[in-house]
């Protein structure tokens, strides 16, 4: 049935479990309505910062197993003096718990000197050096990809409707580095758009575009290796301009 509830405060009154219940859901509701038929995935923030000390992972919240996960305030990842190595950060869901008859799910942070399988959330990986600190700030969409100054996020899953999609990261600095082109096709400006505004682009729309593959890094480069007809064009004008050149300097 279809309805409409009002909780009721009056003066005096005790707040029962209905009423409790009513507001929980009322907070949770507009969410759960509008990603209903979402994958599991990041739907917003949870992104890195850094500092000379710290990494640090900054509010936001996810999809996982139809149940949403929020980070309410920025939380520290792992300190910059701790031992390097090769470093993957991922999500795990803790064992649920009672705490004060409140019934409580959390997903904790890992870190992983090697590759975890897929029942827990990969955030990103990076090449830590003892005492020094991470790059967080994407100059280029060549970062985005790297795991030694930057913290190579590709295989970051963002929810979607038809599944789980890429990081709007890569769709940004992707339109940054094509912002001077242009287009031949529709899709081409819906991608452009899209990334502009650092909005997901679904997983079907992706694989026609690009390559018909699920796999998140051959995506990744075939963003990075993706031609234009105008970089075409000059990569052809600048061969040409070296050609004369050196005819020149041979007569």
């Amino acid at each position: 049935m279809i309805r409409k509830t009002k909780i009721i405060f009056e003066s005096g009154r005790i707040l029962n479990s209905k009423m409790l219940n009513e507001l929980q859901n009322f907070s949770l509701r507009n969410i759960e309505i509008k990603y209903y038929d979402y994958s599991n995935g990041i739907i917003e923030g949870l992104n890195f910062e850094s500092d000379n000390q710290y990494l640090y992972l900054t509010p936001g919240f996810l999809k996982y197993n139809n149940e949403y996960y929020f980070l309410n305030e920025k939380m520290i990842v792992m300190s910059f003096d701790e031992k390097g190595g090769q470093k993957y950060i991922y999500l795990s869901l803790k064992e649920p718990e009672e705490r004060e008859n409140i019934y409580i799910k959390e997903l904790e942070l890992v870190i992983s000197n090697e590759e975890l399988d897929e029942s827990v959330i990969y955030l990103g990986k990076f090449q830590h050096y003892q005492n020094s600190s991470i790059k967080t700030d994407y100059k280029t969409l060549e970062d985005i990809g790297q795991a030694g100054n930057y913290i190579n996020i590709v295989n970051r899953k963002y929810a979607g409707k038809i599944a789980a999609t890429l990081s709007p990261e890569i769709l940004y600095f992707y339109a940054k580095r094509v912002m001077n082109e242009v287009f031949s096709s529709n899709l081409d400006n819906y991608i452009f758009n899209k990334g502009l505004n650092r909005e997901i682009v679904e997983m079907d729309i992706l694989k026609e575009y690009l390559k018909n593959t699920d796999d998140f890094k051959e995506l990744y480069l075939e963003f990075l290796n993706k031609k234009f007809l105008k970089q075409e064009k000059n990569k052809e004008e600048k061969k040409n301009k070296q050609e004369k050149t050196f005819m020149f300097e041979s007569c």
